[in-house]
């Protein structure tokens, strides 16, 4: 373990927690092999990088192929960019009174 904190530590997370939620659904059997990469390039070699979009594209193309790793990308950042547009959509039935009846 490294010996004091990581450079920029605390780091936001929640990008790296969204990657995590979507291969815990789509890949629950390489779950455990992505988090003890990411836990030892972050705690074992002090590689604050590890949390950086560039920095678990790299993780995750050792252990799925650059393909793949795109494709989850992709996936979590879809759900950044339109989920909250999504949610208001929903909430208010598509432009109607809000009642979610679409009137």
């Amino acid at each position: 373990m490294c010996e004091s904190p990581p450079a920029g530590f605390p780091f936001p997370t929640a990008e790296v927690q969204s990657i995590l939620l979507v291969l815990s659904e789509r890949y629950p059997e390489k779950i455990a092999e992505v988090v003890e990469r990411l836990y030892r390039g972050l705690w074992g070699d002090g590689d604050s990088g590890i949390v950086t979009t560039d920095g678990f594209m790299g993780v995750l193309g050792d252990v799925f192929g650059e393909v793949v790793a795109g494709e989850i990308l992709c996936s979590v950042s879809f759900s950044w960019f339109f989920g909250p547009f999504l949610v208001y959509y929903l909430v208010v039935g598509g432009g109607g009174d809000g009642d979610g009846d679409a009137n």
